[in-house]
């Protein structure tokens, strides 16, 4: 039987749907917000393809702010995006910093080389495979500054171990009305102080990736709202 998702991704070409998000994120982005399909908002930290923006600025015309620190995944972008693309790491502060980046796909891996990232511990290889180069960062205050806005509608982060000092250093008069956050298990007490619960998004294949949604949208998010860790646990058993 064919799930909506299913019938939303069937849309796309062979070559978008290289471009797209396989876990549907867009189109939960699009039916949480139910309202707001056309010409919508978003900052994606980590916007190397496929892109979780990618169809909504496609096809949807939304409009943001695209980082990517990684040089062949930002060349990319140039070449497929239409928003502002940044080559530089979302981070926590304004700053320079040493970055190991990865050739070919081993490019989703590049990180801040002091960054919580496992990928170091778990393959050493990839010291001495990477190149390391200096970068420029932005914090994600300065991206909402760009876009002359307090308020988004999608936030997507997947920076590679530096989710929880991007958003504990977030700004709380600046908003969004969902995200996607890559390990976004360690901020979902942060993210709750924020105004935001934790949810289910029911098209993801894997729990890379975690989802929140402002609180004001809560009554009518038809999925479920996880109160904790140990209820998500029980959950996605």
């Amino acid at each position: 039987m064919r799930t909506d998702s299913d019938m939303y991704i069937s849309k796309f070409s062979d070559k978008d749907l290289n471009l797209v998000d396989p876990d549907c994120t867009d189109y939960w982005v699009l039916e949480t917000l139910g309202n707001i399909t056309q010409e919508g908002s978003f900052i994606e930290g980590g916007a190397s393809m496929p892109s979780n923006c990618f169809n909504l600025e496609r096809h949807y015309n939304w409009r943001g702010v695209c980082i990517e620190p990684t040089r062949h995944f930002y060349n990319d972008l140039l070449e497929y995006r239409d928003s502002i693309c940044m080559q530089k790491c979302l981070y926590h502060e304004n700053t320079k910093v040493d970055f190991l980046e990865l050739s070919g796909q081993m490019g989703h891996l590049s990180h801040i080389s002091e960054s919580d990232s496992p990928y170091e511990k778990w393959n050493h290889n990839m010291i001495e495979t990477g190149i390391k180069r200096t970068v420029d960062t932005i914090t994600l205050d300065q991206v909402f500054d760009i876009l002359k806005t307090k308020h988004v509608n999608f936030i997507s982060l997947d920076i590679e171990g530096c989710e929880v000092d991007v958003i504990n250093s977030w700004s709380n008069n600046l908003s969004a009305d969902c995200l996607s956050i890559e390990g976004g298990y360690k901020v979902y007490e942060t993210m709750q102080s924020k105004g935001y619960s934790w949810v289910y998004q029911p098209y993801a294949k894997t729990y890379h990736d975690h989802f929140f949604i402002h609180n004001r949208l809560i009554d009518t998010y038809k999925y479920k709202i996880y109160k904790d860790i140990d209820d998500f646990d029980a959950y996605t058993k």
